[in-house]
């Protein structure tokens, strides 16, 4: 039977993790499943906030261009994960036709949004993520990874994360017990500003439509 071995100070200082000692280690173990809890609560949070925000908007169906794109994304995913980890998802067309309006409808409300409250994403915030991702990627050069993106695309994700964060610091979130009958996740009562709250009506519906429509030519 393998033995654990003994958490001293010298076995602490093998693992190189920035601590010295066993009482240092275990405030770091600490942190870290911490910093970890909070994530997942956090991400927990947003899905529940984009359902809640999605299900009070009155939608329609995006740009053909935009769905399209989608489209096209969505299977070049699947086809790099399925030679990449040798599997096939078995994800029919339909499905991922209509996940990609599912995703166009997510991103022009979080552009109606980004709009009301005055939420960009400038260039030099689009530049720097690309030129940082390219470093974490392995890519010499920082033109060699923007020509394998959409780059629009990448600034629409940028955009809808911000968005996102913005709801999850005006939301009243509300964790509930296990066994109550919300209890899969946590359930997230929205209580965005009165701008936000007025881009899930029609406003926000034909003034978005309009944008992305401009945007997208």
């Amino acid at each position: 039977v393998e033995s654990l071995p003994e958490l001293t100070d010298e076995f602490v200082q093998g693992l190189d993790v920035g601590v010295n000692t066993v009482e240092e280690y275990r405030q770091y173990a600490y942190d870290l499943l911490m910093e970890e809890e909070q994530n997942t609560h956090d991400s927990n949070a947003e899905v529940a906030i984009l359902e809640a925000v999605m299900a009070n908007s009155e939608l329609q169906d995006p740009p053909e261009d935009m769905t399209n794109r989608y489209y096209s994304r969505m299977i070049d995913n699947m086809t790099y994960y399925a030679s990449m980890y040798g599997y096939d998802q078995g994800t029919s067309e339909d499905a991922i036709r209509e996940s990609s309006v599912q995703a166009g409808q997510e991103i022009i409300t979080m552009q109606a949004i980004a709009e009301a409250e005055g939420l960009s994403v400038t260039d030099e915030e689009l530049d720097a993520e690309i030129e940082s991702n390219a470093g974490s990627l392995g890519y010499d050069d920082v033109e060699e990874y923007r020509a394998s993106l959409d780059v629009e695309g990448y600034r629409e994700y940028m955009m809808s994360e911000k968005v996102l964060d913005f709801l999850l610091e005006n939301a009243v979130v509300t964790d509930v017990e296990p066994e109550t009958e919300a209890a899969e996740a946590e359930t997230t009562e929205t209580a965005e500003t009165e701008s936000a709250a007025e881009t899930q009506t029609a406003e926000a519906e034909t003034e978005t439509q309009a944008t992305e429509t401009g945007s997208e030519s």
